[in-house]
């Protein structure tokens, strides 16, 4: 869930929501085809000194840049893959 809270907004969640759509090639609303990841924006996240920020299953995302996405999208992908255990 990517925050679309005024704070997060002025401080660029339009641009983090493209760099999402763009890494999972999914628009906002829909699901993988995999069903591995959907993608949603909320109207807040209660986290606006944080912003912009995102909600990725219980963790917030804080400060996020576009370098960020594919950081976090890789990060998902070695925990998934038990690289990290």
């Amino acid at each position: 869930m990517v925050c679309k809270g005024t704070a997060c907004h002025v401080k660029g969640a339009p641009q983090i929501i493209e760099g999402i759509e763009r890494h999972l090639g999914i628009k906002e609303g829909e699901v993988t085809f995999d069903l591995e990841y959907s993608l949603e924006s909320v109207g807040c996240l209660g986290c606006c000194a944080l912003a912009p920020c995102a909600m990725i299953n219980e963790e917030v995302e804080s400060n996020l840049t576009l370098r960020d996405v594919k950081r976090i999208f890789s990060r998902m992908k070695r925990d998934s893959n038990g690289e990290d255990c």
